[in-house]
């Protein structure tokens, strides 16, 4: 497709057209494996002084323990050598890591395939006798290797003065002095079948390896985190009535955009993974209606949301108190609610598309039962 047959479509290959052509831009971001140190992105942020409510959150040593496990899910050639003959097994083995509850991963394996290079009639009987929790060449379940758990670093205890006692404070997590031993490996193998125990220790030193180089850093999840929230700073909405990778961004939220471009760069720039796409939006009919049905799509999804926070505790109700305890919460609610969708995307997109933009909730007839429940609570207010 030719780049005048794009324009007729109102799109722009380039940025030439001044901003008073453009509606604003369609922006395609995909996040891949990020890890960069906190004070190298700081600096950075700082320099472009991007908006402090916007920046990443800090990390979390739990967050990096989280990622760090699931790393280990794997499949991966392993070799058991027995220690008696020196006779060497190749197999396939599939690492599953089980989340289980308070911040423990239970890690398996399953060996998929046996290869020993030998005729069957020269291997030796005990490792005959080891195969035998297999069946065609594959196990049925999975074995149990190790539990990985995290534990939050002890608080420091504050120095008191002489005669005083020692105050109670709110166990606070750490990162910064969060060493390897707080990762505790629990054993879960009773035999050590097919260099079981080699093989989870080894995983224990990756997940250590692991967790050392995301301490400290932005992933993924951060970065994500932040790009949502300035995404709703500056009122951009899905593109084409889907939730995904491609949103409208105003041209009012052009300067911000550029920012985060730039950051968005700057964490890809080692690894080269990241796709980042933007595409100016001409200022014509066509587009205007399109951005009118994705606004107004969005506002319903809000108003969902919204509905469904409202029906969570509507399940609570058990007296005719609480029903007029929660209407005067709710009824605080609606208007607040309402009150922000006017100033921010109502307000917005009117002024940009110069269309009326139909943000009347009393008229939306929701698809579920559930929402509907509360949406005729929400008239009754």
């Amino acid at each position: 497709m030719s780049s005048n047959e794009f324009r007729r479509m109102g799109i722009l290959l380039d940025d030439s057209l001044p901003d008073e052509q453009k509606l604003g831009y369609l922006v395609g971001m995909v996040h891949s494996e990020i890890n960069i140190p906190v004070k190298e992105l700081d600096a950075l942020l700082d320099e472009l002084k991007f908006p402090e409510n916007l920046r990443p959150e800090t990390p979390r040593a739990v967050f990096a323990f989280q990622k760090a496990v699931r790393d280990l899910a794997q499949t991966k050639t392993e070799t058991f050598v027995d220690p008696a003959t020196g006779i060497s097994v190749n197999f396939e083995v599939e690492y599953f890591v089980d989340v289980l509850p308070n911040d423990v991963r239970q890690l398996s394996r399953k060996i998929q395939y046996l290869s020993t290079g030998l005729a069957a009639g020269d291997i030796p009987e005990d490792i005959k006798n080891q195969l035998e929790i297999y069946v065609e060449k594959t196990q049925k379940e999975p074995e149990k290797m190790a539990l990985f758990e995290f534990r939050k670093a002890e608080p420091q205890a504050k120095a008191t003065k002489e005669g005083e006692e020692p105050k109670d404070e709110p166990e606070v997590e750490q990162p910064s002095t969060t060493n390897p031993e707080n990762v505790i490996k629990t054993d879960l193998f009773k035999e050590n079948n097919l260099s079981i125990a080699e093989q989870t220790q080894e995983k224990y030193e990756e997940l250590l390896r692991n967790f050392e180089n995301l301490k400290g850093c932005y992933t993924e999840r951060y970065i994500k985190h932040s790009w949502y929230k300035m995404l709703d700073s500056i009122n951009a909405i899905p593109y084409m009535l889907a939730n995904g990778a491609v949103y409208f961004i105003p041209k009012a939220g052009k300067e911000l955009l550029d920012k985060f471009c730039i950051i968005y760069k700057e964490v890809h720039k080692h690894d080269g993974a990241g796709i980042l796409r933007i595409l100016p939006i001409i200022d014509t009919q066509q587009q205007r209606e399109y951005i009118k049905q994705d606004v107004e799509k969005r506002i319903q999804e809000k108003y969902e949301q919204f509905l469904g926070k409202a029906k969570d505790q509507l399940g609570d109700i058990t007296s005719e108190a609480d029903i007029g305890k929660l209407k005067e919460k709710w009824g605080a609610k609606k208007e607040n609610f309402e009150r922000e969708l006017r100033d921010t995307l109502v307000k917005q997109y009117s002024e940009l598309l110069k269309m009326d933009i139909n943000a009347k909730l009393d008229t939306y007839v929701p698809e579920s039962d559930r929402l509907r429940i509360a949406k005729k609570f929400m008239a009754e207010l």
